[in-house]
C-alpha cells in the first residue's frame, strides 16, 4: 500500500507536464538519442553548435551516454514527441522515489515519509519533468546504495554484485555518480568492520568506469573526465560570486531546491531555537541590505531595497543553514555509520555545488534530496513532540504547492521558446533569406526544427535580406553590429505567472547562478524578449 501511495503521487504531480517542451539542454541528450537510434557503437560520433561553432558531441556533452541510451530506446518505441519521451522519463522518476523509500528503510527512517518529503522539494519536481540525466543518476544512486547496504548486512554476493554493478553504472549517467564510491566504502566499513568482505566488488565498478574512458581515449582520444573536472574548476565562471558570496549563493539554493523541508521546523526545533532562527533570518536580510548586491543580483535599485527578492533570498539561506545544523546535531546525539554516511552526502553534494562544480546549479543540489530527507524523517523520529498526521500531511501538502507551482513556471519558460521559434517562423519565413538565430536550448531545437539555421561564428557570412533573431533571456549570445543589421521587430511572450526559475532581473537562476543567486523567485515574472533584425549589408564571420 505505501508503495501505490508513493507511485500515485509521482504519475499524478508528473502528469500536468507530460507534455512540457524540451527546454534547457534537454536538446543535447535528445540528439545524442537520436544518433544511438542509428549508430549505437558511436554515440558521440557527430558534431553539434551548441556555444555558437561546431565541435565534436564528445567534447561538448559534459555528460555521459547512459540517459541517452534510455531515451533512444524510448524513442524508437514510442516516438520522439514531447509526449513520448516524458512518458518514457516517468519510470526513472517512479524508480527513484522507491529507491528513496527503500534506503530510507535500510537507514533507519520512515520509508513513506521520507520519499513523499524528497519527491515533494522544488528540485525534484522540476528535475522529473526534463529529459536530462539527474533522475536516472539518483534513481540509480539510491538503489546502489540500497543493494550494497544490504549486501553487506547480509554478507549477500548477490546484492553487493548487483550494488556494485549500479555503482558502476551511476557515472555513466552523469559523472557525479562517482562520489558514491567512497560513500559506500564507509557505509561498508562502518557496517562491517571487515575489508575482505566487500572490498573485492568495488573491482567492479572500477572496471566499468575504466573500460568507458578506455573506449573514449582510444575511439576519440578524449578524456572525458579529466575534460569534466577542468570543467567544473573553470575559474574564470566562478568568479561571478566572490568567495564569501558563494558561501550564501550554496545556501540559498540547498535552501531554496529543498524548501519543503522547511516546513517541518517546527517539529525540529525546540520554540527558543525557532526564535533564534528568526533572529537569524531577520539578520540575514538586514547583512543583504547592507551588501546591495550579490553577484549580479542588485538588491538596491534607484536608492530602494528590492524587500521581496531580499527576503526571498534570506529565506533560502537560513532554510539551508537550517538543514545543514539539523545534520550536525543529527551527528552529534546520533553517532552511528548511517547518520555519518548522510551528513556526509549532504555535506559533500552542497559543498560540490557551492564551490566545485563549474556554478551553483539546482542540478547539483539534487542528488542532496534523499540525504536530507532521511535525516529529517530520523530526526522527527527522536522528537518527542513530532508532527501528528494531520500536521505532516499539510507540511508534505504546502511543499508540493509550492513544488508544483514552480515546476509549472519553469514549463511556462520552455512553451515561451517554442511559441517564439514557431511565431518567427511562420511570420518572417518568406523574407527571401536564411533565417539565423543565437541562443541554445529548446529555443535551438524548435528553431532548427522549424527550418532556422543557428549563427555560427567560425565561417557563416551573413548577406542582405538574411535575418537575424536572438533571444533576450538565453546563453552564448553575442552583439552583432548594428551597421549591418536593421530590427524588424522586438516582442514579448509571457513566461509564468507569479514564480521564475531564470531571469537576472529577478535573480532566478535553477539552472545556473550566473543568472543569479536564488534558484526560484516570486513575484511578477518579467515577459520573454525577441528580436527579429534584417541583413542589410553583408556580415562575415572569421574562426
Amino acid at each position: 500500500m505505501p508503495r501505490l501511495i508513493l507511485g500515485a503521487v509521482v504519475v499524478a504531480s508528473l502528469l500536468p507536464f507530460i507534455g512540457k517542451p524540451f527546454h534547457i539542454d534537454d536538446p543535447m541528450y535528445l540528439w545524442a538519442a537520436q544518433h544511438i537510434a542509428v549508430d549505437p557503437l558511436h554515440f558521440y560520433d557527430f558534431d553539434v553548435n551548441w556555444y555558437g561553432s561546431f565541435a565534436p558531441m564528445y567534447e561538448l556533452n559534459k555528460n555521459p551516454p547512459l540517459v541517452s541510451f534510455y531515451l533512444a530506446a524510448v524513442g524508437m518505441l514510442l516516438g520522439w514527441s514531447e509526449v513520448a519521451l516524458h512518458v518514457g522519463m516517468l519510470l526513472p522518476a517512479i524508480a527513484l522515489a522507491f529507491g528513496v523509500q527503500a534506503l530510507a528503510r535500510q537507514l533507519g527512517a520512515r520509508p513513506l515519509l521520507a520519499a513523499l518529503t524528497a519527491w515533494a522539494t522544488p528540485v525534484m519536481l522540476v528535475s522529473a519533468t526534463t529529459l536530462m540525466s539527474d533522475v536516472l543518476m539518483l534513481s540509480v544512486w539510491c538503489w546502489a546504495a540500497t543493494l550494497w547496504i544490504d549486501g553487506v548486512d547480509r554478507n549477500s554476493r548477490g546484492r553487493l554484485v548487483a550494488g556494485a554493478v549500479l555503482l558502476g553504472l551511476c557515472p555513466l549517467v552523469k559523472y557525479f555518480g562517482l562520489a558514491l564510491l567512497p560513500l559506500l566504502a564507509v557505509a561498508a566499513w562502518g557496517r562491517s568492520r571487515r575489508v575482505s568482505s566487500w572490498l573485492g566488488y568495488l573491482a567492479i565498478p572500477l572496471v566499468i568506469i575504466g573500460a568507458y574512458q578506455g573506449y573514449m581515449i582510444l575511439y576519440h582520444d578524449w578524456n572525458p573526465l579529466a575534460d569534466v573536472a577542468q570543467y567544473a574548476l573553470n575559474i574564470e565562471v566562478k568568479e561571478t560570486y566572490a568567495p564569501a558570496e558563494r558561501v550564501l549563493v550554496g545556501l540559498s539554493f540547498l535552501g531554496g531546491c529543498l524548501l519543503t523541508t522547511l516546513f517541518f521546523a517546527p517539529y525540529l526545533w525546540s520554540r527558543a531555537m525557532l526564535f533564534a532562527w528568526a533572529g537569524v533570518a531577520v539578520a540575514t536580510a538586514l547583512g543583504l541590505r547592507a551588501l546591495g548586491a550579490i553577484g549580479p543580483l542588485a538588491l538596491h535599485v534607484d536608492g530602494t531595497t528590492r524587500w521581496d527578492v531580499t527576503l526571498q533570498l534570506a529565506v533560502y539561506i537560513v532554510a539551508g543553514a537550517h538543514l545543514l545544523a539539523l545534520a550536525a546535531r543529527t551527528l552529534w546525539q546520533d553517532r552511528t555509520v548511517d547518520v555519518l554516511v548522510l551528513v556526509l552526502w549532504l555535506g559533500g553534494v552542497w559543498f560540490f555545488a557551492s564551490f566545485t562544480n563549474w556554478t551553483t546549479t539546482a542540478r547539483a543540489v539534487l542528488p542532496a534530496a534523499p540525504a536530507a530527507a532521511i535525516l529529517l524523517t530520523r530526526a522527527l523520529a527522536h522528537r518527542s513532540s513530532g508532527p501528528g498526521a494531520a500536521a505532516t500531511a499539510a507540511a508534505l501538502t504546502a511543499g508540493l504547492a509550492i513544488s508544483l507551482t514552480v515546476a509549472w513556471a519553469d514549463y511556462s519558460l520552455a512553451a515561451s521558446a517554442r511559441t517564439a521559434a514557431t511565431r518567427v517562423t511562420t511570420h518572417h519565413g518568406d523574407t527571401g533569406g536564411t533565417i539565423y538565430f543565437q541562443g541554445a536550448w529548446g529555443f535551438q531545437q524548435y528553431m532548427e526544427t522549424a527550418g532556422a539555421t543557428r549563427l555560427d561564428f567560425d565561417g557563416v557570412r551573413l548577406l542582405p535580406r538574411d535575418l537575424v533573431v536572438t533571444p533576450a533571456n538565453n546563453t552564448n549570445l553575442v552583439t552583432l553590429p548594428e551597421w549591418a543589421l536593421y530590427e524588424l521587430e522586438t516582442f514579448e511572450l509571457p513566461a509564468g505567472v507569479g514564480v521564475t526559475t531564470l531571469s537576472t532581473a529577478r535573480g532566478a537562476g535553477f539552472y545556473a547562478a550566473l543568472y543569479g543567486p536564488l534558484p526560484f523567485t516570486f513575484g511578477p515574472v518579467p515577459p520573454e524578449r525577441y528580436t527579429v533584425a534584417r541583413v542589410t549589408r553583408p556580415l562575415a564571420f572569421h574562426p
